[in-house]
């Protein structure tokens, strides 16, 4: 009988560490897709954002940064770092 509750507390360990890394590999993907969604429509991103603050969107400037490749890159690469620490 002390055999198999070793078991069930082995058993018990290992679910509780699968479920953490499973939560940590969904909080991973999440920002990975939120970034993603950034980058393929920044403007939206952009408006998204300014209401956040309470800051109007100059749209001039919106459509420059979408055509700018290290704007976008920059976006991707924030993400990375963080997903780093």
């Amino acid at each position: 009988m002390g055999r198999n509750k070793e078991n069930i507390k082995t058993f018990q360990g290992i679910k509780m560490k699968a479920t953490e890394r499973l939560a940590y590999w969904i909080d991973r993907e999440e920002k990975m897709m939120a970034t993603l969604k950034k980058i393929a429509d920044p403007i939206y991103a952009m408006q998204t954002e300014a209401n956040k603050y309470g800051a109007k969107l100059d749209g001039n400037v919106a459509v420059a940064l979408t055509k700018d490749a290290s704007y976008l890159r920059g976006l991707a690469q924030t993400t990375l770092n963080e997903l780093e620490d």
